[in-house]
């Protein structure tokens, strides 16, 4: 009974660490469109999230790097 407890918690792990790749690499995307001066409803259309996401994102960037 321990195997698929334990099969399904690799199998959930992997998806967050997955999802947590994408993740990173669409902050590091938003993060790239802000430094070349796009607005952020702008990199909000072009990256599919609402643009508070953008906004919360790019503040706790910026609040990290002072």
């Amino acid at each position: 009974m321990c195997g698929p407890t334990l099969t399904s918690r690799s199998v959930w792990l992997t998806r967050q660490s997955a999802a947590s790749a994408v993740r990173m690499s669409k902050i590091r995307h938003i993060f790239r469109l802000f430094s070349q001066g796009r607005s952020k409803l702008s990199i909000a259309t072009q990256t599919g999230v609402s643009r508070n996401t953008v906004k919360r994102y790019l503040t706790s960037l910026l609040a990290a790097s002072r």
